[in-house]
């Protein structure tokens, strides 16, 4: 990513914290979720966020999942029904 980009991420994080009001913990993992994909954007050849499409953040998801994180962890969180289907045992579906 180029300088202008990498500024975004300081410039974003600082919105979160300061106009968003999201607990720190929260900051830091939008934080280290946007590095992570400005890092993997770098190994694409992606030099600014206007590069990257719908398809290359399912990609980033993709390859980020297999790696072995949660999209519940990667991505934030997921559907109040969609956390009981995984908890409620198959044949009581």
């Amino acid at each position: 990513m180029n300088p202008a980009a990498r500024d975004w991420l300081e410039r974003f994080a600082r919105h979160l914290a300061s106009e968003r009001r999201l607990s720190a913990h929260t900051a830091s993992a939008y934080s280290q979720d946007l590095a992570a994909l400005s890092t993997w954007c770098e190994t694409q050849g992606l030099a600014d966020w206007v590069d990257i499409d719908s398809q290359r953040v399912r990609s980033f998801a993709a390859r980020s999942h297999a790696g072995g994180l949660a999209t519940r962890t990667r991505w934030g969180g997921c559907s109040t029904s969609a956390s009981k289907r995984r908890s409620t045992p198959a044949t009581l579906r």
